[in-house]
């Protein structure tokens, strides 16, 4: 199926180019490219193809630079078309040749498969209507347009292509083009591509800097091209953690501080419904939003992924812009809840939980606290040893869920239960400050009002004339 999809993309893209070229909407940006150096890009990335069909894949260049004006968009497709042709018909040997003159530049394709018939040097530029059969020597027909395309863009550039019938022993195309072209757009493209392609990496790894927030996202995905599409598209907004498969997932999970888990169902060793249950399920990474992957469309793969805690599940294939979408949408909403628990002084530690397993880590975690609420010298040590976590398993999972640090949610704890003694009226400020904690009221007083946006007096004074 992938082979036949790419085979298809591919015959659709010539089959726009070429219809551009005879409709004279195609349009060249001729510019003055060093010719050596294309070739051999073009050379480099068909060389695998060539020695996994066992293939002898030479290539002769001058030592002298050749510069020309070409378009070169269009020269890679002539080019690639052209080295494709070679590879797909040879038998043994493919040689590539460059050379120039006062005016012209030369490339040279020889390739050592059956011999192209004379009569038929020009029929092989026609499209869709004939191409040698090649054990035969017979003409059958072709959906091929790769030749008319090769041979349309070399006219576009006021050259030529032919079949050189001089040749008795090799099938030998020869594209000729001139080093000159009017209107060309700058004096050195690979210069030009260069600068510009540094302005823009200079240009994106400042705004990398700028624009990407805090945010960690897993991709779990088996299939590469994949992972790595999704990996390029969200790496510039996120900090993206990559794997293939759940197992080494959680191992993932286990080390670093993870915000969203993006994950393919079908995966060998672990599949996604499975991962998705164990985050859901493990008090350590519950608090993970979770996004499900899959090309299973009937209603009981989605009803699964929804029973397994999935906070979005999108078939494929999927809209790159879609999945941003959920992504986005799944952070600003928590980033809300979150902000609302934090600057609301009577919201509990309910409204942040999203699972089960999350409410019942902050009742123990709000528990803790609240038995050492008056000690001044409580700490991240102590809490984590009352909840017999690690250190730095206590600081994800914290982090996860309210995005503070253990120190900053303790404050925050011992600053919303001094809100609650304050509305009941019964101690001063003073007494409240020590009753939960703080060894300053100045200081007391001051993180009170950044918190919740007014001083502990005024507190009081606001809630005696509410109630």
């Amino acid at each position: 199926m992938e082979k036949n999809t790419t085979r298809l993309l591919s015959l659709i893209n010539q089959l726009l180019d070429f219809r551009q070229t005879e409709s004279k909407i195609f349009s060249l940006k001729f510019i003055n490219t060093d010719i050596n150096e294309l070739i051999e890009e073009i050379y480099t990335r068909f060389m695998p193809l060539a020695k996994q069909k066992d293939l002898q894949f030479c290539i002769t260049r001058p030592k002298t630079k050749i510069y020309a004006d070409v378009d070169k968009e269009a020269m890679i497709k002539v080019i690639s078309n052209l080295f494709s042709n070679a590879i797909k018909y040879a038998q043994k040997s493919i040689w590539i040749e460059l050379s120039n003159s006062e005016e012209y530049f030369k490339i040279c394709i020889k390739n050592d498969g059956d011999l192209i018939p004379i009569e038929l040097k020009d029929k092989i530029f026609e499209p869709f209507f004939y191409q040698v059969n090649e054990n035969k020597n017979k003409i059958k027909s072709s959906t091929g347009i790769g030749l008319a395309l090769v041979k349309s863009l070399v006219e576009l550039h006021k050259g030529k292509v032919f079949l050189d019938v001089t040749e008795k022993d090799m099938n030998t195309f020869i594209v000729l083009l001139p080093q000159k072209q009017e209107n060309t757009l700058g004096s050195n493209n690979m210069n030009i591509n260069n600068t510009a392609f540094k302005l823009q990496q200079t240009f994106s790894n400042n705004t990398n800097q700028e624009s990407k927030c805090c945010y960690s996202i897993l991709i779990v995905e088996d299939d590469e091209d994949l992972l790595q599409f999704i990996s390029k598209r969200l790496e510039y907004q996120y900090t993206i953690y990559k794997t293939t498969n759940g197992t080494e997932a959680i191992k993932v999970l286990q080390k670093k501080l993870i915000n969203l888990v993006i994950s393919d169902i079908m995966m060998p060793e672990m599949d996604g419904f499975e991962l998705c249950c164990k985050i859901k399920k493990d008090t350590e990474f519950s608090h993970i939003p979770v996004i499900l992957l899959t090309a299973k469309t009937n209603v009981q793969s989605k009803i699964t992924g929804l029973e397994c805690g999935a906070d979005a599940y999108i078939e494929k294939p999927f809209s790159i812009e879609h999945l941003q979408a959920q992504i986005h949408n799944i952070f600003d909403n928590r980033k809300k809840m979150r902000e609302v628990f934090a600057n609301s002084p009577f919201t509990h530690t309910d409204n942040i939980a999203l699972t089960k397993s999350d409410e019942q880590f902050l009742n123990k975690l709000t528990d803790v606290i609240y038995k050492n609420i008056s000690n001044p010298d409580f700490n991240v040590d102590q809490l984590a040893e009352g909840l017999f976590m690690s250190r730095s398993s206590l600081l994800r999972k914290i982090k996860g869920v309210t995005e503070s640090t253990p120190n900053d949610f303790i404050r925050l704890i011992r600053l919303k239960r001094a809100a609650e003694i304050l509305k009941e009226g019964e101690y001063k400020v003073n007494e409240v400050c020590y009753l939960v904690g703080f060894s300053s009221t100045s200081y007391f007083s001051k993180v009170f009002q950044k918190q919740f946006g007014v001083l502990p007096k005024d507190f009081v004074k606001k809630n005696k004339t509410l109630y």
